[in-house]
């Protein structure tokens, strides 16, 4: 999986994801740090066949707000 987080106003402090709502695991970006306003992050992770596959990324940025996104697959 790979995507893109983005903040119009800070840079990006932490990314975590979730795998049907389970424990947040904390994924790094492609270069390593977050530092910038804009990072793109690349990972896997299994997913079962015929269950209800649910990813949640969830993006905090320096002045600790917080934005989640949910993709089912």
């Amino acid at each position: 999986m790979a995507f893109q987080a983005e903040d119009s106003f800070s840079s990006i402090e932490e990314v975590e994801i979730s795998h049907q709502a389970r424990l947040w695991r904390v994924v790094f970006p492609v270069d390593g740090i977050c530092d910038s306003k804009q990072e793109g992050f690349k990972f896997s992770i299994p997913l079962p066949p015929n269950s209800d596959n649910l990813i949640s990324v969830r993006v905090t940025d320096r002045h600790h707000n917080v934005g989640v996104f949910r993709q089912g697959f």
